[in-house]
């Protein structure tokens, strides 16, 4: 496909900002080194990017593509790596940005660890594509007046527009 009808096939679809960042969420995601699930997570305020991550492990340390993914018996999902929330939080800290007021897009539901890390962040909504397996944020976030958890998938046409 030419450049500008891609373009002109995409320009009705970029109008829809919180898809825009669904999609951004699972550009992020594809960076992951996770070999059992790939998250991505925007925080946005104001239609601006604050800050960005993906699960994959800390600095240094193998990643799961190298060495496989470190699963624990007494603990679910692998140890190797940190939540794309946690990077994301991570990183907005040490470039001094406050995520107060941001909203979340994150590929799959956080789980109740991140969800009370974004909280205390000051973030209020957060979009989701797909259900973790564990539903525990879904049943605080009901019990939280101000916050809400909003079940939002990516429009299949933004995949099929970037030739996924």
């Amino acid at each position: 496909m030419q450049t500008r009808e891609w373009l002109e096939k995409m320009r009705p679809l970029s109008r829809r900002w919180g898809q825009f960042w669904m999609f951004q969420a699972h550009l992020y995601a594809s960076r992951s080194t996770c070999l059992r699930k790939q998250v991505g997570a925007v925080f946005v305020r104001d239609r601006r990017c604050i800050s960005a991550g993906y699960n994959g492990s800390m600095p240094g340390l193998a990643h799961c593509t190298d060495e496989g993914c470190l699963i624990l018996e007494d603990r679910k999902g692998c140890q190797r790596t940190t939540h794309a929330e946690a990077n994301a939080i991570a990183h907005a800290a040490n470039n001094g940005l406050s995520l107060k007021g941001c909203q979340l897009y994150v590929t799959v539901c956080p789980c109740l660890t991140c969800f009370h890390s974004v909280i205390q962040a000051g973030v209020r909504v957060i979009y989701y594509a797909e259900e973790y397996r564990e539903s525990h944020a879904l049943e605080v976030a009901k019990q939280m007046p101000g916050v809400s958890l909003i079940h939002y998938p990516l429009d299949p046409a933004f995949l099929s527009l970037a030739g996924a």
